[in-house]
């Protein structure tokens, strides 16, 4: 009887994480940031959101969608890495901010209208915009390494299909914020 010897695979190099705590810190600490700003009286925040009030479906999309196009920008940039935590910060303080406002305009809001006009729009914008976030700091990491042209143009269709999927998401914010949020 042979023996047949077999050869084992060498084990595949464990994938290197992507660092999104830096996002996610990010975003919180611009949250933070402008509830403290607000809660304090401070006139550093001045800021409207012109897009919500005008009402029309093209008007809500590009105030949905910025956040996420600073992102697409930002990928493909060596300083992405950098700019996308930057980015993450305005979001979540813009999130905050909308909702200070929100809550602060009527005697008598109520937990159903914060529902209707920041909770669900966001839960449709934020998800995305972290994933893409993840595949931006990736691309961005590729092209600061100087990675293999295979492997950045492999990087940069997952993040278009990303992309893509999470522009369709903000369309859908903004499509519910224009015909299906009550008056």
């Amino acid at each position: 009887m042979k023996r047949v010897r077999s050869r084992r695979r060498p084990r595949a190099a464990p994938r290197e994480p992507i660092p999104m705590l830096p996002v996610f810190l990010a975003f919180v600490s611009g949250a933070a940031a402008v509830t403290l700003l607000l809660h304090s009286g401070s006139g550093a925040i001045d800021v409207s959101f012109l897009a919500w009030q005008d009402g029309s479906l093209w008007a809500l999309f590009s105030s949905c969608v910025i956040f996420l196009a600073a992102v697409c920008f930002s990928a493909t940039s060596t300083l992405g890495t950098a700019l996308i935590p930057a980015c993450a910060a305005v979001c979540g303080g813009s999130i905050a901010y909308q909702s200070a406002t929100i809550i602060s305009a009527a005697d008598a809001v109520t937990a159903r209208q914060v529902v209707m006009t920041v909770i669900i729009p966001a839960l449709l914008l934020v998800p995305p915009f972290f994933v893409i976030s993840r595949g931006g700091l990736r691309l961005s990491g590729l092209l600061r390494a100087g990675a293999d042209r295979k492997v950045r143009s492999r990087a940069a269709g997952g993040f278009a299909v990303q992309a893509l999927l999470a522009f369709a998401l903000a369309f859908a914010a903004a499509a519910y914020l224009n015909y299906l949020h009550p008056a």
